[in-house]
């Protein structure tokens, strides 16, 4: 079954005037435009397409590259503002539709927003929400603790940065476990600290303990091999330094540099460290 909203994997079926038509297993048909076909396709071939429905409400499907999928979550730039809602960029000809009510604030043209890309089971549209947190997932029972995930900050509160780990979870980044300059709109990797009853998760910047330590010198060892041999930071840098060059705190720099010296891989000089 052909995917709305989704990249699927289909076999060119025919050539015609207005382009390739592809089919799945199913034999179920879509177009490939003209332009988006290639000199070399050949019948009983495969190729992966985004497929959507067209300004014209028909199935039709891409080579390019959406900014978002269905069931994903994204940041996406308002193009147009109408008494029923506002037109978002996601990367395709036709424009992703924002309802009036699925908005959560005002903003204007040209305004990033975050929004989850959902397929209208009425209209079989593409349409995107900005009630994000409704779609997320609870069952954590597959998440381990201390262990990497990619992240996107998501908005502010009082406590610290709301997080869409995995496009799945909700996570909180405390301000106290921000170690360098986060920002709103932005993918990072976190790990999870502590796993809430009601799937929430609490989440640092950095892994926990031994592991984060090591993981903390072999990044400043790649570095220094990067670098000719030298770094100019040592124990004595500013803290902002250490979070804007390392993205670690400066007490994990200084730990990670006190492994590398019991293990004569470096030397702490008067402007710098330098490898032995």
């Amino acid at each position: 079954m052909i995917g709305l909203g989704y990249y699927n994997t289909l076999t060119l079926k025919r050539k015609t005037d207005f382009g390739w038509f592809l089919e799945d297993e199913e034999e179920t048909e879509i177009l490939l435009p003209n332009k988006y076909c290639a000199k070399d396709f050949r019948a009983g071939n495969s190729i992966e397409v985004f497929c959507y429905l067209d300004s014209n409400e028909r199935p039709v499907a891409t080579t390019l590259k959406p900014k978002i999928e269905r069931g994903k979550f994204s940041f996406l730039k308002v193009k147009s503002l109408t008494k029923s809602g506002a037109f978002l960029d996601m990367g395709l000809e036709k424009d992703l539709f924002l309802p009036y009510r699925e908005q959560t604030r005002k903003f204007d043209e040209g305004d990033a927003v975050l929004v989850f890309c959902d397929l209208d089971q009425k209209s079989m549209r593409l349409c995107a929400s900005m009630r994000w947190k409704r779609h997320l997932n609870s069952d954590t029972t597959e998440l381990k603790l201390n262990q990497a995930y990619e992240a996107v900050v998501a908005s502010k509160t009082n406590l610290g940065f709301e997080l869409i780990v995995e496009d799945q979870f909700q996570g909180l980044l405390f301000f106290s476990d921000v170690i360098y300059n986060v920002e709103i709109g932005q993918s990072l990797q976190v790990y999870i600290k502590n796993i809430r009853p009601d799937g929430k998760l609490d989440l640092n910047l950095a892994s926990i303990g031994v592991d984060r330590l090591t993981q903390a010198a072999r990044e400043i060892y790649e570095r220094l091999m990067q670098e000719d041999g030298f770094l100019p930071y040592h124990d004595k840098s500013s803290p902002d330094e250490i979070a804007r060059e390392f993205k670690m705190s400066k007490k994990t720099f200084k730990s990670a540099l006190g492994m590398l010296f019991k293990e004569t891989k470096i030397k702490i000089e008067k402007n710098g460290i330098r490898l032995v």
